[in-house]
């Protein structure tokens, strides 16, 4: 079977697929993925996806709302009063956040393709494996030290406050995918100012007797880092917002 120019373009590098693999995880794991990479190609969720995405936040939705306003109707007074604003507060950001998360993951799944192909350039323009795969392995910490502060969270609450209801205490778990949105920007950031300073110190040792295609090279480059920046600020910067 013939293979389609734009199917060898989105073909993505095995480091890169690595890199990113930790920070898809919580993302595939609640149903919001925001691509799919398969057979090493990436590409948009599949409209069968997109469906049971969009079922699963109107879900979430429709019962945080419910819950909302049963407490609103309750008359708590002194320290339960309290412990029920700050439930109020977390089905308000389930809420948003689902619908803000539904939003971003189908009107901008072709600015996700396009932040994954664009750090594929910069990892194959510069020829950085070493920095690639030394990200591995933090961000795969940092996944994991989320979810154990969730885990910790989420068991000191069950046990410590008894007036609090349980199946509230674990529903609250899906924000971590709101804090999930934060450790991937910072991953993400880190690894692209990683790579804008290696571009410098290459132009910085490159000295004066370079041909045209290096220049042209390094200048594509520049443009896929500032077009990779650009990407993480209209992407992220409203989901993020969400949890800071």
């Amino acid at each position: 079977m013939a293979v389609t120019i734009e199917e060898i373009q989105n073909i993505i590098d095995k480091d890169l697929q690595s890199l990113l693999r930790p920070l898809n995880l919580m993302y595939i794991l609640f149903g919001c993925a925001k691509y799919k990479i398969h057979d090493n190609k990436i590409s948009p969720n599949s409209v069968i996806y997109n469906t049971i995405s969009s079922i699963t936040a109107i879900f979430i939705f429709c019962i945080s709302f419910y819950f909302m306003i049963g407490t609103f109707s309750l008359n708590f007074n002194g320290y339960i009063y309290i412990n029920h604003l700050g439930k109020i507060y977390t089905y308000i950001l389930l809420i948003v956040g689902c619908l803000s998360d539904l939003y971003t993951n189908i009107f901008q799944k072709s600015n996700y393709i396009s932040f994954v192909m664009n750090i594929q350039n910069i990892y194959r323009s510069l020829n950085i494996s070493g920095i690639f795969r030394s990200y591995i392995f933090p961000n795969w910490v940092s996944v994991i030290a989320l979810n154990c502060f969730h885990f910790t969270w989420m068991f000191y609450t069950f046990y410590a406050f008894q007036s609090l209801d349980h199946s509230f205490v674990f529903a609250s778990y899906y924000c971590i995918v709101f804090d999930m949105n934060i450790v991937y920007a910072i991953r993400i950031m880190r690894l692209i100012n990683k790579s804008l300073k290696y571009w410098l110190e290459d132009v910085e040792m490159s000295g004066r007797f370079v041909t045209e295609s290096y220049w042209n090279k390094m200048f594509e480059t520049y443009i896929e880092i500032l077009k990779t920046y650009q990407i993480i600020e209209s992407t992220f910067q409203r989901t993020v917002c969400l949890s800071v």
